[in-house]
């Protein structure tokens, strides 16, 4: 399974989630959202960086995406300046 995220600072990250075989007694600093006992690991898998590839959106935040339902290699980002970047 894959999930998407997004920051503020409009970068589109991709991560992977996956199971461990055995169980991560003691956690990880370094992997996001690995806890203590876990088995579910998300390890990021690749970034985007959405502002930065539109001109005009310099300093904006971001605040939401979407993935279009009838193609899914089409992202749509929400900032806080009123733009709809895709």
């Amino acid at each position: 399974m894959q999930i998407l995220t997004i920051d503020t600072n409009g970068s589109l990250f991709l991560r992977l989630v996956a199971r461990l075989s055995k169980v991560e007694v003691e956690g990880s600093e370094d992997d996001f959202g690995l806890r203590v006992g876990g088995r579910i690991r998300l390890l990021q898998t690749g970034e985007v960086e959405i502002v930065k590839q539109n001109p005009g959106t310099f300093g904006a935040k971001t605040l939401c995406f979407a993935v279009l339902p009838t193609d899914h290699n089409q992202i749509v980002v929400g900032t806080d300046t009123g733009h709809l970047l895709r």
